[in-house]
């Protein structure tokens, strides 16, 4: 499983809050606090998900392109419009040139790896 370490500040009550629940065997650590309360959170506001990612045909999970994909698409005359929540992953011999001629725009909740320069020629195109 791809996770990535998020770290945050909370108050110190709250924070004591977690430890007490922990040490009365309501959950086994605060990571599994921490989870949990996000698995609540994004349950709660599933509704809202699905609608932004069927509207903007988001895909959900680990995707990887490979030179040859889009080599493909270039071939065959189209543009990528990327939309995902998770991972995208760009094989390390895409350059730039390739990626600019065969995608025409990338929103990416989650995590993005490419090359600096791809990432960077994007995240311009976001702004």
């Amino acid at each position: 499983m791809n996770s990535e370490k998020v770290s945050f500040n909370m108050s110190v009550v709250d924070l004591g809050k977690i430890h007490m629940l922990v040490e009365k065997g309501v959950y086994i650590n605060r990571s599994d606090f921490i989870k949990r309360a996000i698995q609540n959170e994004l349950l709660r506001n599933n509704e809202t998900i699905n609608k932004v990612t069927e509207k903007n045909d988001f895909s959900l999970g680990i995707i990887h392109y490979s030179r040859q994909d889009l080599e493909r698409v270039i071939e065959d005359n189209k543009s990528l419009s990327i939309f995902s929540i998770g991972l995208i992953v760009f094989a390390k011999d895409i350059d730039l040139a390739l990626a600019q001629a065969a995608i025409s725009e990338i929103k990416v909740y989650g995590k993005f790896v490419a090359s600096k320069e791809i990432k960077d020629y994007f995240d311009q195109q976001i702004k």
